[in-house]
Order: structure tokens, then C-alpha cells, then sequence
């Protein structure tokens, strides 16, 4: 529980109303613009500041989050202070970089990219492409939640826009995630790999799910149980899912930046897990992606 007197927001639902909510109270302590107490869950939560707010001014939250008609009107309060200022419209592509501490190990990341597709385009704001890569990014982890190990906590997730040659920062996306497991973790690198593939060959996105515990491989194989949680998870990663852009018809489909296409190529609908563990190696600060 946070507190912060006198008002009271209280945020029970797991999934996207959550993440909206999530994404506001995020601003809103990092820039002291509410006093909120958060009741319900709780998940690790990133606090990363976000762009600045109107001084002078106070905003007050107090739709308890029950349905998508207090998703709704909640939403149009954060609309208020956020003022969108990057939107994204038809072939914009975003990348999503989720970073997590894995104990005294050290930091482990990912990168998620997807292109958003439009029947009619128009301009969805910013404030709506985090929420949708918050609500993605856990349901990816959420599979693998059980057999992470508790020290193991998302520490970030930042969202990019492709503007030309460059990726430009939108800001932090709201990440709800609960790892479970209280057995020893496995050695620092070792890792889960899941592996989607695209039409074009050798164009591939691998994914390295780390902080794994010792129950979570048995004679130096994945027990079952993750690697049904690794499918899910890869599943997650490579569907087209719809925006919540209002009004509705943005989907975003997953793929990678390719630099040898010089361009973003989709997911085909193929996946492939390993029963062996992975090791994920280490980088040099700012390279890879």
C-alpha cells in the first residue's frame, strides 16, 4: 500500500483498466500533482517520471476502478494532464524496452516491437500506446510468473517510436508483474528461449526469460510446467492485439526491425521453445537490441 491522504483510488482489476490506472498514479507521484492511496494488489509497480505537469494545479482521482465505465471516465481525467504529445497512426512502429532486476545478479532485458495497422487512419495518443504496451508486456510475463523467483522485479519498461532513423522515447509503460517462486534461483545468464520466426528466413526475435528457479528444470531440462509457460508466453508475444484507442479499429501486429530488410517484417504464426536451458549472454552498455 502506498499512502498518501486524503483521497482514495482503489485499483483491484488485473488487466488494461489497471495499467491506465497504473500509468496515472506513476505520474502523479513522481510529479506530487495527487495524494492517492492505492489499495488491491500488490504488484510491482515502475515509478518512472513522465513529462511535465501544469503547476499551480491539483488533480484529484477518486473513480474506484469496478468496470470499463470507471476505466472511462478515469481515462478522460488522466487525458486532462497528459495532453498527448507523440501519437502514432497507421504503419507506426513502437519499441518496447523491459528491463528487470534479477536480484544481486544483475539487470536482464528484452525488446518488443509492433506495428500498428489502421482500416481508417488517425492519430491515437501516446498516453494509449503505453497503457496497450503495459497491458502487453504483462501479459506476456504473466506465464512465467510462478516459476521466477521472488527478488526478481521489473525495474522499467520504456516505449519508442520509429521517427526515421531514429527511436524516439514516448515514456514508461505501466508493467504489472508478480514473480512467485521461493527456491533458489538458477545460476546467473540461464535462461528460457523462445524463438518466433518470420516468412523471410533468418529474420527471427528471440526472447531470454531469466530468473528462473532451481524447480523450474529437473536433470538439466525445463520441467513441463514451463515449458507450457514459455508457449504462452511466446503466444502472447507474436498475436496481433487490438489498441484501445477510442474510437476503436488500431491493432498492433508484432515483428522485429530488421536491418538487412531495412524494414519491419511480422510474425508468421511460428514459435519454437527449447527444453535446454539458454544463457543469455551479457552486453555492452548501448549495444543490441
Amino acid at each position: 500500500m502506498f499512502d498518501f491522504p486524503p483521497l482514495s483510488v482503489v485499483f483491484v482489476p488485473r488487466g488494461r483498466a489497471f495499467c491506465q490506472a497504473l500509468l496515472t498514479f506513476n505520474y502523479c507521484v513522481s510529479h506530487s500533482v495527487a495524494n492517492l492511496r492505492i489499495e488491491g494488489r500488490s504488484d510491482s509497480m515502475s515509478h518512472a517520471p513522465t513529462r511535465g505537469c501544469r503547476r499551480g494545479r491539483n488533480y484529484y482521482f477518486s473513480h474506484p476502478f469496478g468496470g470499463d465505465k470507471a476505466a472511462s471516465a478515469f481515462a478522460s481525467q488522466v487525458n486532462e494532464i497528459w495532453g498527448g504529445t507523440m501519437p502514432f497512426t497507421h504503419l507506426d512502429i513502437m519499441k518496447v524496452d523491459l528491463r528487470w532486476q534479477v536480484g544481486a545478479i544483475g539487470i536482464a532485458a528484452n525488446v518488443f516491437q509492433a506495428r500498428m495497422t489502421q482500416a481508417t487512419p488517425h492519430n491515437v495518443d501516446d498516453l494509449t500506446v503505453l497503457v496497450d504496451a503495459g497491458a502487453w508486456m504483462t501479459a506476456i510475463m504473466e506465464p512465467m510468473e510462478p516459476h521466477i523467483v521472488v527478488d526478481v522485479d521489473v525495474m522499467g519498461c520504456n516505449v519508442y517510436k520509429k521517427v526515421g532513423p531514429l527511436w524516439n522515447l514516448v515514456g514508461p509503460a505501466p508493467v504489472i508483474f508478480t514473480s512467485a517462486s521461493i527456491n533458489d534461483p538458477l545460476p546467473s545468464g540461464v535462461a528460457a528461449l523462445v524463438t518466433a520466426y518470420t516468412a523471410i528466413s533468418k529474420v527471427v526475435g528471440k526472447k531470454y526469460f531469466v530468473g528462473l528457479s532451481e524447480a523450474a528444470q529437473t536433470a538439466g531440462l525445463w520441467v513441463t510446467g514451463v515449458l507450457a509457460a514459455m508457449l504462452q508466453s511466446g503466444i502472447e508475444w507474436i498475436s496481433p492485439f487490438l489498441s484501445s484507442d477510442t474510437p476503436p479499429g488500431s491493432a498492433w501486429n508484432p515483428g522485429v526491425w530488421s536491418l538487412k530488410q531495412a524494414g519491419f517484417v511480422t510474425f508468421a504464426t511460428a514459435l519454437s521453445t527449447r527444453d535446454v536451458p539458454a544463457y543469455q549472454r551479457r552486453r555492452k552498455a548501448g549495444v543490441g537490441t
